[in-house]
C-alpha cells in the first residue's frame, strides 16, 4: 500500500515538474510584463471554462422573481486568440547557415576534425562536426543518431567503410 502512495506522489511530482517547464516555456515568449499578463488572462479564462464545464452545478433559467438569475458563462478563448496572445520570437538570433561540403572538397572535409569509431561488428560511426557532410553521409546510406554511445553522429554499415573513409579523408 505504501508503494502505491509513493508511486502516486512521484507521478504527481513529475507532472508538476513537467507543467512548470511548460508554463516557463510559454511565458518566456512574452517580451514585456503586459504580454505576460495577456497570456495569463487567456490561460485563466480557459482553465475557468474547463473547470466550470466539469464541476459547476447546472443551473436552469430563473422562472420566478425570487430565484437567482442564470450564471453568465465564461468565454473560452479560441486557439487563434491564444496564438495571437503568445508573441512569436521576433528577436531570436538567426541560426547559422551550414554550408554543405562536396565530396570533392578534401581540404574543407579535413578541417571538420571527424572521428571514426568501430561501433559494432556490423557498423561504424563518424562523429564530430558532421552537419556540412550530411549529403555525403546520406549518399553512403548513413543514418544520423544523436544517442550513440560515442556521441552524436552518423552510423553506417561496415560494407561502406572503405568508401566512407575515402570520401571523408579518414584513411
Amino acid at each position: 500500500m505504501a508503494n502505491k502512495k509513493n508511486g502516486a506522489a512521484q507521478t504527481a511530482q513529475n507532472n508538476e515538474s513537467n507543467n512548470s517547464a511548460k508554463f516557463a516555456q510559454v511565458f518566456n515568449k512574452a517580451k514585456t510584463a503586459e504580454e505576460g499578463k495577456k497570456i495569463l488572462d487567456y490561460m485563466i479564462a480557459g482553465f475557468t471554462a474547463a473547470f466550470n464545464a466539469k464541476f459547476a452545478p447546472k443551473q436552469t433559467p430563473a422562472k420566478a422573481k425570487g430565484e437567482p438569475a442564470k450564471t453568465k458563462p465564461v468565454p473560452t478563448p479560441s486557439k487563434q486568440e491564444i496564438a495571437d496572445a503568445v508573441p512569436e520570437a521576433q528577436n531570436e538570433p538567426a541560426k547559422a547557415e551550414v554550408t554543405p561540403i562536396k565530396e570533392s572538397d578534401k581540404k574543407a572535409i579535413k578541417k571538420l576534425h571527424l572521428e571514426f569509431h568501430d561501433y559494432s561488428e556490423k557498423s561504424f560511426a563518424i562523429v564530430g562536426d558532421t552537419k556540412p557532410i550530411k549529403a555525403i553521409c546520406e549518399k553512403y546510406k548513413g543514418r544520423f543518431n544523436r544517442y550513440l554511445s560515442v556521441g552524436a553522429g552518423w552510423i553506417f554499415a561496415k560494407k561502406y567503410e572503405a568508401d566512407v573513409k575515402a570520401a571523408l579523408c579518414l584513411q
